[in-house]
């Protein structure tokens, strides 16, 4: 483990429905992710219907 000067506290939630843009935004941000996932502002209704 690394020591830290400043210890940075991690919450875990589960996600919704309102970070589906970040969480597509990040696959997209990939090699293989930005030649397959639409990234487009709304996102396709098909990211809903999956979450």
């Amino acid at each position: 483990m690394i020591n830290s000067p400043t210890p940075t506290e991690i919450t875990f939630r589960p996600a919704t429905r309102d970070d589906l843009p970040a969480i597509v935004a990040l696959l997209a941000d990939d090699e293989k992710g930005k030649t397959r996932e639409e990234c487009t502002d709304p996102l396709p209704d098909a990211y809903y219907a999956a979450f």
